[in-house]
């Protein structure tokens, strides 16, 4: 269902929800090519930029219903998306050990190995893996964009916590 395959199955509509200012857009098959049968890349791996805010953190769904499209977009809850549905990108908060110390990594994706193993790809992510936890979707809206992709010490991660939560 990550897959473009996947929202073509589900009827072929995908609905992005930019997560910092909940500006909301509707992609068809006709408005967004890669909406195809058979297409494997996964949906995740696309850069959205909300037009608004600039913000890259989006929430995905895919639907098959038009109406329910233009409701969405109107403000209204998604009435009849299961589980399956959607096609969320979680932030995760990584706990690594280093020569350091414990460090903390912020970084969205499928799931936190996912995110580990990005982060180590990309060399932005070093040391021994301690734990990972979602962030609930409250508290990531208020993670700004300089707070993810690095590592950063557990005091300015607490220091971090400490700011969003007020």
């Amino acid at each position: 269902m990550g897959n473009y395959h996947g929202v073509y199955m589900a009827g072929g509509i995908l609905l992005v929800e930019c997560r910092g200012c909940n500006k909301r857009t509707a992609f068809t098959k006709e408005t967004l090519p890669k909406i195809h049968q058979g297409n494997m890349d996964e949906v995740h791996t696309e850069k959205f930029r909300c037009s608004r805010c600039k913000e890259t953190g989006v929430r995905l769904y895919a639907i098959g219903d038009m109406d329910e499209a233009k409701m969405w977009l109107a403000g209204d809850p998604l009435r009849n998306a299961k589980q399956g549905q959607f096609i969320v990108m979680p932030l995760y908060w990584i706990v690594h050990e280093t020569d350091a110390g414990n460090r903390v990594y912020i970084r969205e994706d499928r799931l936190p190995f996912y995110a580990c193993i990005r982060g180590v790809i990309d060399g932005s992510l070093t040391g021994k893996f301690i734990e990972a936890h979602a962030l609930d979707d409250k508290m990531a809206r208020k993670i700004g964009k300089r707070a993810r992709n690095k590592m950063m010490s557990l005091d300015d991660g607490a220091k971090l916590l400490d700011r969003i939560e007020r």
